[in-house]
């Protein structure tokens, strides 16, 4: 079919991750680099690729009463088996799994180097 021309997104849950390496057992590794998304006919399919896995962190103050929501990136779209397939979850690249490996990268650009 034709890729949309409106922008998508859907609400998905996170699949425990145990339970996806086991689905996934015969097919590939499934890696602590992995987080798994989507069950019942809601995930990712041809052309998320890259795209984002977003949160919504809740903040407390500190009387715990909620003081405000932020979106947060949790992931980038990665792969899957089929489109929003049952059997198989969505998977996304974990970012908070490579956050440090992340900032190293940062820090080693040359792109950060200010010429003055």
């Amino acid at each position: 079919g034709e890729f949309p021309k409106i922008l998508q997104k859907v609400c998905v849950n996170i699949v425990d991750h145990e339970d996806c390496r086991r689905r996934y057992a015969e097919v590939i590794n499934v890696t602590d680099t992995m987080i798994c998304l989507g069950e019942g006919g809601s995930g990712t399919c041809e052309g998320d690729s890259g795209g984002p896995f977003q949160c919504v962190d809740n903040f407390m103050t500190r009387n715990m009463i909620k003081s405000h929501s932020r979106w947060s990136l949790y992931g980038l779209t990665s792969w899957a088996i089929g489109c929003a397939e049952d059997q198989y979850p969505s998977v996304a690249t974990n970012i908070i799994a490579l956050r440090d490996w992340i900032y190293e990268q940062i820090l080693q650009s040359d792109s950060l180097k200010i010429k003055v």
